[in-house]
């Protein structure tokens, strides 16, 4: 603040005006419609190099409950949040109408449709720097490989014979398919070697588990 507008805020303040000059928001987001928010950008932190996140000033609080109550929102997003900060957006701005069900239906399937393709697209690029990384080191890529637990998660209707998982009694293995009855299912395990211990569990059709198919990774007959 130079020493005009100093000489300004504190006439306003001497007259009984509230006078805020500090502690803006960074970005002021607006749609076509003039509508927007207050975006305040701070950092996330990292726990490697042990830097502790950014924290909002004293000024910054007093001038975002201002704003605030001026009707202009003000949200903080944390480092590199983008997918958060647009989440954000589309929840500040983004006030759908639809003509009718088919249309709102429509929509969905089409947000879906760009979310699956999103992951598609994550998933080939993860596989494509795997196999290039592997080109060059081809040997420990083979330790790595052959080291590799084939454990998956899954649900409790799809477990097989021989299937393995543990829990916090210890390992246990399925000994007979599951059974499934409403929104249950029953399933016979015991305990890896000893059949003395079978017994049937009932759990939600909906649960998953983390099992280790056939404890050898290969495919069991369902």
């Amino acid at each position: 603040m130079n020493e005009s507008e100093r000489r300004v805020a504190d006439f306003l303040t001497s007259k009984g005006y509230r006078v805020l000059c500090g502690g803006w928001p960074d970005l002021l987001v607006m749609d076509k419609f003039g509508k927007g928010f207050g975006l305040e950008v701070k950092h996330a932190g990292n726990l490697i190099t042990g830097t502790a996140p950014g924290r909002l000033s004293d000024g910054q609080k007093t001038m975002h409950s201002a704003l605030e109550a001026l009707g202009i929102p003000v949200h903080v997003s944390r480092g590199r949040d983008l997918d958060r900060v647009l989440a954000v957006c589309e929840r500040v701005f983004w006030k759908p109408t639809y003509a009718n069900r088919g249309e709102r239906l429509r929509a969905r399937i089409g947000r879906e449709r760009e979310l699956a393709n999103f992951h598609r697209r994550s998933a080939r690029g993860i596989v494509a720097s795997w196999k290039k990384w592997a080109v060059g080191n081809p040997e420990l890529a083979k330790s790595i490989l052959a080291k590799e637990v084939k454990q998956r998660f899954t649900r409790v209707t799809r477990l097989a014979v021989r299937d393995r998982f543990t829990d916090e009694t210890g390992e246990w293995e399925v000994i007979r398919r599951p059974s499934l009855s409403g929104d249950f299912v029953q399933v016979k395990i015991q305990r890896v070697g000893q059949p003395s211990t079978a017994r049937v569990e009932t759990w939600l059709a909906r649960r998953r588990v983390s099992v280790i198919r056939n404890a050898n990774g290969e495919e069991s007959e369902r």
